[in-house]
């Protein structure tokens, strides 16, 4: 399914513009991140599941249930929400309880690629990408 290839690819990209970003402009970096996490978590779940919503919390729970079955050896829902939330500082100057610095960013950005791997891991063996 070509959808889940796209998106995949597209969250991959994401990571590497916030990398580049970093030294341009944090919002910037936080805002790709964002993009990042929710494009590889919605080609995992329309991977499995053949569609999924772009709502942000039913991605996050199945990202959660994916876990909890054992089709994940990480849970990553938290990574997504906080991710969600240096957005909305980022884009819309909302408070929220984590920093947006660039160490946040850079542990995100680790944090991240862990999930990248794990999704093209199981992308791959599920036939999605080569």
């Amino acid at each position: 399914m070509k959808e889940v290839e796209e998106s995949y690819i597209r969250g991959v990209q994401a990571i590497k513009d916030a990398e580049a970003a970093l030294s341009i402009s944090l919002p910037m970096a936080a805002s790709r991140l964002y993009i990042a996490g929710e494009n590889l978590a919605y080609s995992l779940l329309v991977a499995f599941h053949g569609a999924s919503s772009r709502n942000h919390g039913k991605i996050w729970n199945g990202i959660q249930k994916l876990y909890d079955s054992g089709n994940l050896g990480q849970n990553y829902k938290e990574l997504l929400e906080s991710s969600y939330r240096m957005r909305l500082q980022a884009d819309y100057g909302r408070k929220t309880e984590i920093a947006l610095d660039k160490e946040t960013l850079e542990k995100q950005i680790a944090s991240l690629k862990n999930f990248a791997e794990e999704v093209k891991a199981v992308l791959k063996e599920r036939g999605f990408i080569l």
